[in-house]
C-alpha cells in the first residue's frame, strides 16, 4: 500500500497542480485516525447517582427483601451482612444495597459510586458524628445507592469502606462481577451474626 502511494506521488510530480492536490487529499484520508484505537474501552459516564443511608436498625423496606429471599435460603438479617442488587432494564438503573453493616452508633455516613474502564466502585464512609463524637455501642445500618445508566450486562463492582478515624486506609469489603441480565441478586459479605444492636426480622 505504501509503495502504491509513493508511486502515485511520483507520477503526480509530473502532472498538473490539481492532480497533486487530489493526491494530498488522499494521503490525508489514509492517515486520518492513525492514532485512534477502535478497541479502546471507554469509562461509563453516570447520569445520576442517588445515595441514602438508614438510621440505626436499617431500612424498613429491607424487610421485604429479606422475606422474599427466605425462599432461596438467604441468611436472616442479623445473621450476615448481605450486598443486594437489582437492575431495572427499562430505567437502566442499578440499585446496590449493603444491608446490616455493623458500625459505631454515633457516626456520619455517606455512600458514593464512581465508574472507570475497569468497572465501578461503591464507597461507604463512616466518620465521627459532628466531627469527633463516637459512642460505646454498635448499631446496624443499610447503605443504598441508585445509579444510571446501566445496560443488562456484566459489570465488575468493588465495595470499599472508609472508617475515617480507625487509623487504617479504606478497605475493600467485596470485589466481583454482577450479571445485570439476571435482574437481581445478593452476595453474602460477612457471615458472622450480630447479636447486639440488631433487631431480627421475623417472618
Amino acid at each position: 500500500m505504501r509503495a502504491a502511494v509513493v508511486d502515485a506521488i511520483g507520477a503526480a510530480s509530473l502532472s498538473c497542480p490539481a492532480r497533486f492536490a487530489g493526491l494530498l487529499s488522499l494521503l490525508a484520508l489514509l492517515c486520518a485516525g492513525c492514532g485512534a484505537d477502535p478497541g479502546e474501552a471507554k469509562p461509563l459516564t453516570l447520569n445520576s447517582v442517588a445515595a441514602e443511608v438508614s438510621d440505626c436498625g436499617g431500612f424498613a423496606r429491607t424487610v421485604a427483601a429479606v422475606m422474599a429471599e427466605a425462599a432461596v435460603d438467604a441468611p436472616a438479617y442479623c445473621d450476615a451482612e448481605v450486598l443486594r442488587w437489582a437492575h431495572d432494564p427499562a430505567a437502566q438503573s442499578l440499585t446496590v444495597t449493603d444491608t446490616r453493616v455493623s458500625l459505631n452508633c454515633c457516626g456520619s455516613h455517606a455512600m458514593t459510586m464512581a465508574c472507570t474502564t475497569q468497572g465501578c466502585t461503591v464507597t461507604e464512609t463512616d466518620a465521627p458524628q459532628d466531627g469527633s463524637t463516637r459512642c460505646r455501642c454498635s448499631c446496624v445500618f443499610d447503605f443504598q445507592v441508585v445509579a444510571t445508566p446501566f445496560a443488562a450486562a456484566v459489570i465488575p463492582l468493588t465495595l470499599v469502606r472508609d472508617v475515617t478515624d480507625d487509623g487504617a486506609s479504606p478497605a475493600t469489603v467485596w470485589s466481583g462481577a454482577l450479571d445485570l441480565s439476571a435482574g437481581s441478586g445478593f452476595v453474602v459479605i460477612d457471615d458472622q451474626p450480630v447479636v447486639m444492636g440488631c433487631e431480627p426480622i421475623v417472618p
